[in-house]
């Protein structure tokens, strides 16, 4: 951030004045006045008059620009200031935003792997059932073989009916297990997926607040180079003022050396 100033030369007026006595003819009651306007010093064509004027000139010029200066700066140091104040308002947004999303993902894959389990549980039950359901269709064939040799056909008959209704029943079973194994297959992808997006926005909110720090670390060091530059300012604003005021003391002591040295002339005259 660049600022520029604009330095301005102006003219301190102060109350009009007598003029400067120039001759021994002067009468002794009239004396200078101290504070004659600088313009008007500047163009008498007195050494003294003139190095005055041209110092004040100088330092009352370099008290406004250095004030501008100072301004300008506290006011850029302030915008700094609030600036970096709210990049650290929105990391605190981000933050809890991010534990708001990173929750409700976390809760999310607990909940899909609870669901999963749960899916795989039932579906190896219902593949107990159908094992369990062949393994008695396998055993009514064996009695039904053992019947028809007998010759007792009609209760060989009755349990091959039986065994196949097993079979069915095992075939219905071993379906419906892969139904549900296939859901809870489905629930633990939903779980990987809901921590790969949590892992994600973590990334995304953590690149987010990374961000927000560099800025509010930015606004510091201008805050900082303003403040600096502020008291800079305020130190010149403060030579000019003494030099304003050195100015003055030496015209005072110009003025009344030169207006002894006239009074003693018109004396020795």
């Amino acid at each position: 951030m660049t600022i520029q100033f604009e330095r301005t030369h102006s003219t301190l007026t102060i109350d009009p004045s007598l003029p400067t006595p120039s001759g021994a003819t002067a009468a002794p009651a009239e004396t200078p006045d101290l504070l004659p306007g600088v313009s008007q010093l500047a163009c008498s064509g007195d050494p003294g008059a003139m190095l005055a004027a041209l110092t004040m000139q100088t330092a009352h010029s370099e008290e406004k620009v250095s004030r501008m200066q100072r301004d300008a700066c506290e006011r850029a140091e302030e915008n700094d200031e609030a600036a970096e104040i709210k990049d650290l308002r929105e990391k605190a947004d981000l933050t809890r935003l991010q534990g708001i999303v990173g929750g409700a993902l976390q809760l999310t894959q607990a909940a899909m792997q609870f669901g999963s389990s749960m899916k795989s549980l039932s579906a190896d039950n219902l593949k107990q059932d159908a094992a369990d359901a062949s393994a008695d269709a396998k055993g009514e064939r064996a009695d039904a073989q053992n019947f028809a040799k007998g010759l007792n056909d009609g209760q060989a008959g009755a349990m091959e009916d039986y065994a196949k209704q097993c079979d069915g029943q095992a075939a219905a079973l071993t379906h419906q297990a892969n139904g549900v194994q296939a859901t809870a297959s489905w629930y633990s992808g939903g779980a990987s997926l809901a921590g790969a997006t949590k892992t994600l926005a973590d990334g995304l909110f953590g690149g987010a607040i990374t961000d927000k720090d560099t800025d509010a670390k930015q606004h510091d060091i201008a805050a900082q180079s303003f403040k600096q530059m502020a008291d800079d300012a305020h130190d010149d604003e403060k030579d000019a003022k003494d030099l304003l005021s050195k100015a003055l003391d030496f015209y005072k002591e110009y003025v009344d050396t030169k207006n002894q040295t006239t009074m003693a002339a018109i004396h020795r005259a």
